[in-house]
């Protein structure tokens, strides 16, 4: 049953590896689309994803209290997704930005009707806290796994003869929008049938604008962490999306990529329990702070690699270093995100982390959109030109500040405040303890579910 229902993240991954990492630089190089342009296309639909983020889960969780399912919704999600992906990965001669714009917006719509109601569906499977971390973990091999799907494309081609070199290009993209033809269907009909619906939602008095706005701006730590990802997500939508151009354009290795990536994968499934035992034993926030030293003294390392062939290995060790360490992030989030639910209970009365929850990606989406939409912008500022081999002075400075300098600064500076965060396991200790008394003395949940009681939240 969790392979069924995991089948839909694989293909997740293997549809937002290239979206990511890959589309824009195919669109540049092959197709002669400008770089500012792109960014500005890539930022209009990351801001309109997060919009729609909040829109389609209200609408999802509304279906749900009614009809005790969300399936409906991630049938409606593939056709649009299948559609909008074959129209993105193969561009027709002439192509212009409002083609790119258009589907790429249409996609990610796509995307969110799927993605939003299925990872809500996986918190209703269990309510046990160790079944329902499994799941996630399945989950998030599951999608890994389908980036290394992605990267394995090109890799294959060569080896079947179908392409001349191992480099990901306009003809990957075309392969992979075949494979996501055959396999989102699949992966949705299988978990639709073999994995049941969740309970259905109780019915519930929804929040007035001003009561829910003072329980997320009110929450001090919640925008404390909003305020560090802001910066954190703008360095890594930067260097996400000159990823390509650094390691084809600059170190000369446009067959390497997809080789460097898919080895370098495994790493960020291994190290989760590395990170997760770590954080057990100097606390969530210390953990990942650590990793964000090691992460941005690694990609400055990578800026000092000269071109040519022997970049190749030392690219591969620098690249190995930094996805053995961004796993921490994915560990550490959700468990801080998880306290400070818990002091929202805590100051507020009630249980709001799907609030808090989707208030952080939608600032992830919205952030990782501005920094890729600055990154493209900074290249095309410098004169970095995607449909030439050879570069100049500028160009170079500019790939080297959007890919290395720019976002290890970022990062390394961010690292005290997330060392700092103030909501400490003692201070979380205290915080649990005030929620058992108050449950006892108004017999109301310690989660905080239901009205607190005045006496116990004056206590």
């Amino acid at each position: 049953m969790l392979l069924a229902f995991a089948l839909p993240a694989l293909m997740q991954g293997f549809m937002y590896t290239p979206a990511w990492v890959a589309l824009q630089g195919v669109y540049a190089s092959e197709f002669g689309l400008p770089l500012a342009g792109l960014g500005t296309a890539i930022l209009l639909a990351r801001v309109f994803d997060a919009v729609t983020d909040p829109a389609i889960g209200l609408a999802s969780d509304a279906w749900q209290r009614r009809y005790g399912t969300r399936k409906p919704f991630l049938w409606a999600g593939a056709p649009l997704t299948m559609l909008a992906l074959v129209c993105l990965f193969n561009p027709p001669a002439g192509v212009d930005l409002r083609w790119f714009g258009g589907w790429f917006m249409a996609t990610f719509l796509g995307w969110t009707l799927i993605e939003i109601p299925y990872r809500a569906w996986s918190l209703e499977l269990s309510s046990d806290h160790g079944q329902r971390a499994r799941i996630a973990a399945w989950l998030a091999a599951s999608g890994f796994g389908g980036a290394a799907l992605f990267y394995a494309l090109p890799l294959a081609g060569q080896v079947l003869g179908l392409d001349t070199n191992a480099a990901i290009s306009a003809q990957t993209l075309r392969v992979a929008s075949v494979v996501a033809l055959v396999g989102v269907p699949i992966g949705i009909l299988l978990a639709s049938g073999l994995v049941p619906d969740g309970p259905r939602l109780p019915e519930r008095t929804t929040d007035s604008p001003h009561t829910l706005l003072r329980a997320l701006f009110g929450n001090g730590p919640f925008v404390y962490v909003l305020g560090v990802y802001l910066a954190f997500g703008i360095a890594l939508g930067m260097q996400a999306s000159v990823l390509f151009f650094y390691v084809g354009h600059y170190l000369r290795l446009p067959d390497r990529l997809a080789l460097v990536l898919l080895l370098s994968l495994p790493l960020s499934i291994v190290s989760a329990p590395l990170w997760g035992w770590l954080a057990g034993r100097m606390e969530s926030h210390r953990a990942w702070a650590l990793s964000l030293v090691v992460i941005a003294a690694g990609i400055g390392l990578i800026g000092l690699i000269p071109p040519g062939p022997d970049a190749f290995g030392w690219y591969l060790a620098g690249a190995g270093v930094v996805m053995f360490c961004a796993t921490a992030g994915y560990v550490a989030l959700p468990a801080m995100i998880g306290d400070i639910n818990d002091y929202g209970i805590w100051k507020f009365g009630h249980d709001r982390a799907g609030t808090y929850f989707s208030v952080y990606t939608l600032l992830v989406k919205t952030v990782a959109g501005v920094g890729a939409a600055a990154g493209l912008a900074l290249l095309d500022w410098f004169g970095f030109d995607a449909t030439r081999t050879d570069l100049n002075g500028g160009a170079i400075v500019g790939l080297k500040l959007t890919y290395v300098w720019i976002p290890a600064a970022i990062i390394l500076g961010v690292a005290p405040l997330i060392w700092r965060f103030p909501l400490t396991r003692a201070r979380h200790a205290q915080i649990m303890r005030a929620l058992r008394r108050r449950a006892a003395a108004a017999d109301i949940p310690a989660t905080g579910h239901g009205p607190p009681d005045s006496r116990a939240v004056r206590a």
